[in-house]
């Protein structure tokens, strides 16, 4: 049996979504179908490229209610692409911006395998950032992402990333989890890797790298060098960096209870 992905899409200006007719032929070798969702000003100002993704029978759109958050958004996405893959079906949460850069790159060929040798057995697992693809993301999102995987090692005895970019298990362990609402920041995404800390596997992989330059047509030295200077963009990772602190936090202080 191929694999789901869920793909959510926050892209007001389209600049995700023009990729999908060049990529979906290779996402078609590699998954049986492909849940989306889309954000409510992603649905204001995409509506010819979602109907283009609505009409391709292998992608599903979830239907989400108005006024939800991005965060919740996403949750919905995640429930209903459980309930509807058999439970034992592999499930890959990850990004159609990542997912559109390494079929469209030198990754292409590491991307494709990892994805079709992935086995049953080895999942839960998160795809983690190599070394080598971390060096090509901006030093502030490493540095603060980075606060998170330390403090989840110091507490945890595990070097997990708790602000992940791709993770793949099986969907009745997806159904399992339970995220509190309201889901107002990303910190739910380390959520998702607390409840699965004791038995997740981690691969480090070179194919996601920084995907933005080629996202955004730019010179990847110079947009780095922007994004590092930018204090908008390391008040953003703190925005979700810090709730995920406070995650981890209360986590172990409940299993300290436990232990009491």
């Amino acid at each position: 049996m191929k694999p789901a992905a869920a793909f959510p899409f926050h892209d007001s200006a389209g600049l995700v979504l023009q990729q999908m007719p060049a990529i979906t032929p290779m996402l078609k070798t590699l998954f049986e179908r492909v849940f989306v969702c889309a954000s409510a000003v992603t649905r204001q100002y995409q509506s010819e490229r979602l109907a283009w993704l609505k009409s391709q029978s292998f992608y599903k759109l979830i239907e989400l209610d108005e006024g939800q958050t991005v965060g919740e958004d996403i949750m919905t996405l995640y429930a209903r692409t459980a309930a509807a893959c058999a439970p034992q079906q592999i499930v890959h949460l990850c990004f159609p911006d990542r997912v559109a850069y390494a079929l469209q790159s030198e990754h292409r060929a590491a991307f494709k395998a990892d994805m079709r040798s992935l086995q049953v057995s080895e999942t839960p697992i998160i795809f983690q950032r190599s070394d080598r693809a971390w060096r090509t993301h901006p030093q502030n999102y490493y540095a603060l992402e980075q606060m998170a995987t330390q403090v989840g090692e110091l507490l945890f005895g595990r070097s997990l990333d708790f602000a992940w970019c791709h993770v793949a298990l099986q969907a009745r362990d997806l159904q399992q989890i339970a995220i509190p609402k309201p889901c107002h920041n990303f910190s739910f995404f380390a959520g998702i890797i607390l409840a699965l800390r004791d038995k997740i596997y981690t691969r480090a992989v070179d194919w996601l790298a920084w995907e933005d330059p080629f996202i955004l047509s730019r010179d990847a030295d110079a947009l780095r060098k922007e994004r590092e200077q930018s204090r908008s963009e390391s008040r953003k990772r703190l925005s979700y960096v810090v709730p995920m602190l406070r995650l981890l936090y209360e986590a172990y202080a409940e299993r300290d209870q436990v232990d009491d």
